[in-house]
C-alpha cells in the first residue's frame, strides 16, 4: 500500500472517529450536562436566583370548594425568586424530575396552598418574589429543574435536589408532641 494512500485512509478513519463521536457538527450531541446543587442554595440561572427553602408533603388541600385531592401527592416547594435584570422578568412554570428521569410539570392551580406564587408571575428589576410551587407526584426524591425562562435556544437550567423527608406526626393518640419531644 503506497504511503498516501495508508495517510488517506488514515484521515478517513480519524475523520469518521470524529463525527461518531461528536455528531453532525461541532458540538452537536454534547450537550453539557444541567449543574446540580443542593435545597438551600442560591441558584442563578440568567438573570433569576432561585433559593428552595423548604418542602411540604400533602395527602390533600382544603380549598373553598372542599378538599382538593391529588393524583399521587402534593409536594409544594417554598422559594424566593430574585430578578438581578434591570427591567421586569418571568417566572416561568417549573418541572421536576423524578429518579427515573420522569418529569412533571408544575401545577397551574394553587387552590387550597397558601401563599401559592401563582400562574403568571412577573418580577420587577431588583426585586425578589416568596411563595410556594405545587407538584402532583408520586412520593420519593427528585430534582426540580429551574429556569432562566429564555427563548428555548438560549434558556439556561440548573438542578435542584429536593430529599424525599415526610416530616414526623406533631400528634401521637392523645398526647401532643413539643418540638424538643415532649
Amino acid at each position: 500500500m503506497s504511503l498516501f494512500r495508508s495517510r488517506f485512509i488514515g484521515a478517513l478513519l480519524a475523520a469518521v472517529l470524529h463525527f461518531t463521536m461528536t455528531g453532525c457538527g461541532p458540538g452537536a450531541g454534547l450537550e453539557a450536562p444541567e449543574a446540580e446543587f443542593e435545597m438551600g442554595s442560591a441558584v442563578t440561572v440568567g438573570s433569576l436566583t432561585y433559593t428552595i427553602i423548604d418542602q411540604r408533603w400533602q395527602d390533600s388541600l382544603s380549598g373553598p370548594g372542599g378538599a382538593r385531592l391529588p393524583k399521587h401527592r402534593f409536594l409544594s416547594l417554598s422559594l424566593s425568586v430574585t430578578n438581578g435584570a434591570n427591567e421586569q422578568a418571568g417566572i416561568p412554570l417549573l418541572t421536576i424530575v423524578g429518579s427515573d428521569g420522569k418529569e412533571y410539570q408544575e401545577e397551574a392551580k394553587g387552590d387550597g396552598l397558601t401563599d401559592w406564587l401563582g400562574f403568571i408571575r412577573l418580577i420587577g428589576p431588583v426585586q425578589t418574589d416568596h411563595g410556594r410551587i405545587l407538584f402532583d407526584v408520586p412520593p420519593g426524591a427528585y430534582k426540580l429543574r429551574v429556569s432562566s425562562g429564555g427563548e428555548p435556544e438560549n434558556e439556561k437550567t440548573a438542578l435542584v435536589n429536593i430529599p424525599f423527608r415526610v416530616e414526623a406526626p406533631t400528634s401521637v393518640g392523645e398526647e401532643t408532641l413539643t418540638p424538643q419531644g415532649r
